[in-house]
């Protein structure tokens, strides 16, 4: 796992707040700020990446306004969520038509695509103590506008998921050295899992949908619902996605699964006397949903075997020609000769 850790300690007390300010707009995302300590800005931060989120432990003395310009969006913008966790201090943010004022614990969503207006002042004269997750938007099993609609909301860290989202972020930050680099693919997966569970419990408040917005489960919900609808002849991925209150594509499955469905709906019945009596039912293709879009016979050079590669469907050797092949036949160029002797002369009409 990947930690770095840079201090203002080291320079001038006219340089830190300017130091600070660029060395955010390259780990962060560019802002605008101003500080009431311009002169000595005491201030730390602690990187931790984790290949999937990148978190960011804080400490400064004060930001009396920082904001994110619609120019600054498009000069760049690495379509980032951020949650910032407040452990000391007071901070409000204003962003989508949404203000939020919290304190000691509290959390905020914020977009980088979107502009936003806010301060972090001290609570108790000992500085800003701020840790600060980043994203990609699209890692996140959340619609847009779910998102939208949280965007400067407070969220709660004193119960549910958030307690144990803010409980991770504090330990990861504090004591980094005790994990290694093979954790970090771990520690990520779990950090997105449980925002998706935080933010599930704030977007959707049905009691019957407790776990298909997590990747993993909702994989698993997904093949279930596809096992269970093989009937259907509407089964498409856009049904699946609707039927999950999802954007196509939201998942991505491996082929394994996807290749027993196939095999299950081109499965033959089984032959008489060795199944229950299907009289009457239409072809097992039918049964499961395939419309018929082949003929019913192929060549035996042609034929589908289920699992088998399209590209191996053809054969391998020309089928022989029904007749014997008729060649065009081919202009002959004919040899000119030329000679040298005079031409015999022409006569007239005698009379």
């Amino acid at each position: 796992m990947f930690t770095v850790t840079q201090s203002a300690d080291d320079l001038p007390s006219a340089d830190r707040f300017a130091w600070w300010h660029d060395m955010t707009m390259a780990a962060l995302i560019p802002t605008a700020m101003r500080t009431e300590h311009p002169d000595d800005f005491r201030a730390s931060l602690t990187m931790v990446d984790l290949g999937l989120a990148q978190v960011s432990s804080m400490f400064y003395p004060s930001i009396s306004r920082v904001r994110r310009t619609p120019r600054l969006i498009r000069r760049g913008d690495p379509e980032y969520l951020q949650l910032s966790l407040t452990v000391s201090g007071r901070m409000r943010l204003a962003q989508s038509r949404n203000e939020a004022c919290f304190g000691d614990g509290g959390m905020v969503l914020y977009d980088s695509s979107h502009p936003f207006d806010g301060w972090a002042l001290p609570s108790r004269g000992d500085g800003v103590h701020q840790i600060l997750v980043q994203l990609p938007r699209r890692l996140l099993p959340a619609r847009p506008d779910q998102l939208t609609a949280l965007l400067s909301t407070a969220l709660s860290s004193d119960g549910g998921f958030g307690e144990i989202l803010a409980r991770m972020l504090t330990q990861l930050t504090e004591r980094p050295h005790e994990y290694g680099p093979e954790d970090a693919p771990r520690l990520g997966a779990v950090l997105i899992e449980l925002l998706a569970a935080t933010i599930g419990q704030h977007v959707d408040q049905r009691p019957h949908e407790p776990a298909e917005r997590y990747p993993h489960a909702l994989f698993l919900h997904v093949q279930s619902f596809v096992h269970h609808h093989l009937s259907d002849p509407e089964l498409t991925p856009e049904a699946i996605a609707r039927a999950h209150h999802l954007s196509p594509p939201p998942f991505a499955a491996p082929a394994v699964p996807t290749a027993r469905h196939h095999r299950h709906r081109l499965r033959p019945p089984p032959a008489a006397g060795t199944g229950p009596s299907r009289a009457g039912q239409p072809p097992a293709g039918r049964r499961h949903g395939q419309r018929d879009r082949t003929p019913p016979r192929l060549p035996a050079a042609r034929r589908v075997q289920p699992g088998l590669p399209r590209r191996l469907w053809r054969p391998t050797t020309r089928l022989p020609r029904r007749g014997p092949a008729r060649r065009r036949p081919q202009p002959r160029a004919e040899a000119l000769t030329f000679s040298r002797e005079a031409p015999p002369p022409v006569t007239g009409p005698q009379g």
